[in-house]
């Protein structure tokens, strides 16, 4: 079963994204992200922060050596070149009055958290870094490690992605009965509708909201009832529970969003049998998704507890630009 009549609902949710950082490659700009970038900042009012990571691979020693100078002003020259290169990148936007300017000198995931933690940030924009040599993104260590640690959403941009985003794909998990820790898969599925929400009306896109069910108890009900019928009312029954279970969450989302709105958000509900991390691949396909927006983490329990397998899975399966989130109260080991 895929998707039940179309819904639409207003757009402009309660609370916009208010703090954005978007990190820059200096080495090629970045200006397909920083423009992206600034629009939303713009259009949600936001403050926007561009952030540079000078790598600490950078052999400072020597260079400290053969210039007679000392280590801190070595660091200091590098930060401040490179501050007047991203100043140069930013202000071909025309609108770099509006952007903050920030370097950092470190490994490039833990210097974009502690920013991240250090001004709370709510939402971190890149570029994905796509691996050499294989056929899909596979996110290479800087990315992973945002995926699993970063606090904030994490909106990695798809090399190449040009235009207006068409469709945002936002995968939820509303089965209860699997689920170790229920409040905190609840919260978890709010945040990822809300986040995709902010997106899709931004770009003026459609909203797809899928879930992806299984019936899990079905071998042993066919092994033990004498009747067909019971198998088949058995799946029954665990389908009928989903879709309520789904339509019960887009129904607490909307009453989220702003009924005074002008837009509107068009929300197309999809119900399918499977396993996320093949099912999940295969609706960013179907349905010519551009984004996909997912969980990365599903307990809180532990802090800072890696990324799980099907997540991983998925977000190495796909080719579209990727928005992940984190349940709340998510605390990041970066913090720690």
């Amino acid at each position: 079963m895929t998707a039940s009549p179309p819904d639409t609902a207003s757009a402009a949710t309660t609370k916009n994204f208010q703090n954005i950082v978007v990190v820059c490659d200096l080495k090629d700009g970045d200006n397909d992200i920083l423009s992206l970038a600034t629009d939303l900042a713009k259009a949600s009012g936001a403050r926007l922060s561009a952030l540079a990571i000078l790598e600490e691979s950078i052999d400072i020693e020597r260079v400290v050596r053969f210039t007679a100078l000392s280590r801190e002003e070595a660091q200091k020259r590098l930060i401040e070149e490179a501050r007047a290169q991203l100043k140069s990148i930013v202000s071909k936007t025309g609108k770099a009055a509006d952007i903050d300017i920030d370097v950092r000198l470190g490994k490039p995931f833990l210097e974009i958290i502690r920013d991240v933690i250090d001004n709370r940030r709510d939402l971190v924009m890149k570029t994905a870094e796509q691996a050499e040599s294989l056929p899909h993104f596979f996110f290479t260590s800087t990315d992973q490690h945002l995926l699993r640690k970063c606090p904030c959403p994490v909106w990695l941009l798809a090399p190449g992605s040009k235009g207006v985003a068409k469709a945002v794909l936002a995968a939820v998990d509303v089965d209860r009965f699997a689920a170790s820790e229920p409040e905190t898969q609840a919260a978890l599925n709010q945040a990822i509708i809300e986040t995709a929400a902010k997106i899709a009306f931004f770009e003026g896109a459609v909203l797809h909201v899928l879930h992806v069910w299984d019936a899990l108890a079905e071998g042993l009900v066919r092994r033990w009832a004498t009747d067909n019928d019971v198998v088949t009312n058995y799946v029954r029954e665990a389908e009928a529970e989903n879709w309520l279970a789904l339509e019960a969450l887009l129904k607490k989302a909307k009453s989220d969003i702003n009924p005074g709105g002008k837009k509107r958000l068009e929300c197309l509900p999809h119900l399918v049998r499977g396993a996320p991390r093949t099912v999940v691949p295969e609706q960013v396909k179907a349905l010519h998704a551009d984004i996909l927006v997912m969980g990365t983490v599903a307990r809180t329990g532990v802090p800072g507890l890696i990324i799980g397998n099907t997540a991983e899975d998925v977000l190495n399966s796909i080719e579209c630009s990727v928005v992940t989130v984190k349940p709340p109260g998510y605390v990041s080991p970066v913090a720690l």
